[in-house]
């Protein structure tokens, strides 16, 4: 069964255990940390285990921005992703919502595919040869 929520101090340890990319990357450290300080974070739990976890923050000219979406390898494909975007969506605090991932992260493109996100902007130099896609999401609006 699936259960999310906003993720306390507590699942510290628990979000690092699962995110192999925290390992040495000591802004991801401090990204996650001010996240849970802020209460800026939702974390999804599988069957007692911490799946996976979302971050969204104001940080994007005042609008809501899901700064990182992480699923646990052995629960990708499940609708863990789907679940924690739309518990973000529900908590959202404005009435746009802006994400941005990899032009070569197809998994997460199909999922704001799904999710009615629609392409807003891209960004190059981020990471060279892999242009950022920001996509945005506007609530109360029929397409």
């Amino acid at each position: 069964m699936l259960h999310i929520h906003r993720a306390g101090s507590q699942e510290l340890r628990r979000i690092f255990k699962i995110d192999a990319l925290v390992r040495g990357d000591q802004q991801r450290r401090g990204h996650i940390r001010r996240a849970l300080r802020d209460r800026n974070c939702l974390v999804a739990i599988f069957d007692d285990a911490l799946a996976g976890y979302l971050i969204m923050e104001q940080s994007f000219f005042a609008n809501d921005f899901v700064a990182l979406l992480f699923v646990a390898h052995d629960y990708r494909r499940r609708g863990i992703g789907r679940a924690l975007m739309e518990a973000a969506e529900a908590s959202g605090r404005t009435e746009k919502i802006f994400t941005s991932t990899n032009q070569s992260n197809q998994p997460m493109r199909k999922l704001l595919g799904k999710l009615e996100y629609a392409r807003s902007g891209i960004i190059y130099n981020l990471d060279p040869g892999d242009p950022e896609l920001v996509y945005v999401k506007i609530r109360n609006q029929s397409r």
